[in-house]
């Protein structure tokens, strides 16, 4: 049997903190408190030691002690969870500008809270709440101006919309980037969105003004403006949808490389997407409704063109533009493409309806008024156009005129195109098709269906014309002559 006796504990080497195995108790200390003390150094370098409510709080802070790694966590840029907040550490030896968004200064002391980020901005940051009220116009602004050339700046879906009551100038080359985020310009006769530079993008953002009952030319949704010898380049305005304007959905003038695509653009003053001197770009898969009321009586789904008041040099030509599968309706005061003066302009694929005259291609005037500048390549193709009217009270379907004042002859071709119920009756000169001042023009493979009075109408001075393989259906007038060409 086992003896239970009680035998005491070897003893230890003499003058040794040590136990089991020998192993000294400072060294087994030390290995049980420094994951410890790794542990707290790596919380006070990552997570915040300090949260507040909003940013004006963070300022205030009292800070005249804190180390460099100081950080902390605000709930909220100007209210508690309003998207606005973030991790800031306090960099002691900070003088970077504040710009309220990334960088604050303290109140009482030196230094810099700076947020800890990457990729894109977002303008909640800057103090835009989107609660409808409140003018978000200068956190906006901040925002692009923090802006690096390149970076994304978010305008994330608010409880409301973001109120401005200015313009905002886009000056530095960002990418703006809505989830349909709605912006409202609550002030009268100025713009949204004014483009400056290069290299600029808005997509997904809905752009809204004070309405379209009058026409106002500087109520721009997007306004982007360069000089006849500072061309703006690569300028992306995509499914943006902008409404109630008093002048112009997109204004563009001296671009080029520039992209306008699948907007919904409604309720629009004078034109939905205006170029004035502006080349190699495109225009396509937009949807434009609802233009009225114009001024002179002129409205425009789509124009590219020019201002006459200057020479063809101070104010050239819009060319080498594809205005491709737009949809555009409810314009009866005048026009849904149009060009005056263009050259090599591409319309392709689009679908008009309850339009007064569908596609105008038309010369330019000098800065005397007289018709000047003739179209140049301009070619029509598969576009389906149709007036939505069967009283003959509609204007031409396409009409394709070179320049009187100087007799330049217009050029290109009308092909495979569909045109439904276009023609003024009471116009002898009227029809669905009209053709003035061309020459070498084809209008080939195009169906015209209940045109008045005529289906092709030549005017003065078409030179070589070739007109091959229409089909001309049921032309009509209430007297005289109907005939298909």
């Amino acid at each position: 049997m086992r003896s239970t006796a009680f035998r005491p504990p070897k003893a230890e080497p003499s003058g040794a903190w040590s136990v089991r195995g020998h192993v000294p108790l400072f060294m087994r200390m030390l290995r049980f408190f420094l994951p410890l003390f790794i542990c707290v150094a790596a919380l006070a370098q990552s997570s915040p030691t300090v949260q507040v409510k909003t940013v004006a709080n963070l300022i205030a802070l009292p800070i005249p002690l804190i180390s460099t790694a100081f950080s902390a966590l605000v709930t909220g840029r100007v209210t508690e969870n309003d998207g606005g907040g973030g991790v800031f550490f306090y960099q002691a030896a900070s003088v970077t500008t504040s710009n309220l968004g990334t960088v604050f200064k303290p109140a009482s002391t030196t230094g810099r809270w700076v947020r800890q980020y990457s990729g894109d901005l977002d303008v909640r940051w800057f103090g835009a709440v989107g609660d409808g009220s409140t003018d978000c116009s200068e956190a906006i602004q901040n925002a692009i101006a923090t802006a690096a050339p390149g970076q994304g700046l978010k305008f994330t879906a608010a409880p409301s919309y973001y109120k401005i009551t200015a313009p905002i100038i886009v000056s530095n080359q960002v990418s703006m980037l809505g989830d349909y985020s709605h912006v409202y310009q609550a002030t009268a006769s100025t713009g949204a969105f004014k483009i400056v530079t290069n290299n600029v993008s808005i997509s997904k953002l809905r752009i809204t003004g004070q309405g379209n009952a009058t026409f106002k030319d500087l109520e721009r949704a997007v306004w982007i403006e360069g000089e006849v010898g500072g061309y703006l380049t690569n300028i992306v305005v995509e499914k943006c949808v902008i409404n109630a304007w008093g002048g112009h959905g997109i204004y563009s003038r001296f671009v080029r490389n520039f992209d306008f695509r699948n907007n919904k653009i409604s309720n629009i003053g004078y034109a939905g997407i205006i170029g004035h001197s502006v080349n190699t770009g495109s225009v396509s898969e937009n949807s434009i409704s609802g233009l009225t009321p114009g001024s002179a009586g002129n409205v425009y789904g789509i124009t590219m063109t020019r201002i006459t008041t200057g020479t063809i040099t101070s104010d050239p030509r819009s060319s080498s533009v594809s205005i491709v599968g737009n949809v555009i309706a409810d314009a009866p005061l005048w026009a849904g493409i149009d060009t005056h003066g263009g050259a090599r302009i591409t319309i392709v694929g689009n679908t008009i309806s309850n339009v007064l005259s569908a596609i105008q291609v038309v010369g330019s005037a000098n800065s005397g008024g007289a018709i000047f500048y003739e179209p140049q390549d301009i070619a029509i193709s598969a576009n389906t156009l149709d007036s939505g009217l069967t009283t003959g009270a509609a204007g031409f379907g396409i009409v394709f005129t070179g320049a009187t004042g100087s007799g330049e002859k217009a050029t290109g071709s009308i092909v495979g195109n569909v045109v439904r119920g276009y023609g003024d009756v009471a116009n002898s000169l009227s029809g669905a098709i009209r053709i003035d001042n061309t020459q070498g023009l084809v209008i080939s493979g195009n169906t015209i269906i209940n045109p008045s009075p005529s289906g092709i109408t030549l005017s003065t001075t078409n030179i070589n014309v070739a007109i091959v393989g229409n089909s001309i259906i049921d032309p009509w007038a209430n007297s005289g002559l109907a005939c298909a060409i």
